[in-house]
């Protein structure tokens, strides 16, 4: 068994009031996804849903959500690409 690759990268996308990180595709039979989250070049601790609130401090700030796939093998993580949020 060999560890998950990114075949295709997470993607943000906007929901109302909160931001929807899809996962992408991945190789390697992935048995699991974890989710974190970027604000500026930062991890946003605590924040390791696929879903993120949208506050006001928030307005103006590039965010980008990253997902770590795993199997027995090991782990990978993959980053979307950065967005402003509006």
């Amino acid at each position: 068994m060999s560890a998950p690759g990114k075949l295709t990268a997470p993607r943000l996308v906007s929901r109302g009031r909160r931001l929807a990180c899809s996962p992408g595709t991945w190789s390697g039979n992935p048995t699991s996804f974890s989710y974190r989250w970027k604000v500026g070049n930062k991890v946003k601790p605590g924040a390791t849903a696929p879903k993120l609130r949208v506050t006001r401090a928030l307005h103006g700030k590039r965010v980008s959500c990253g997902v770590v796939a795993g199997n027995a093998a090991a782990s990978t993580t993959a980053w979307s690409r950065r967005v402003t949020v509006r």
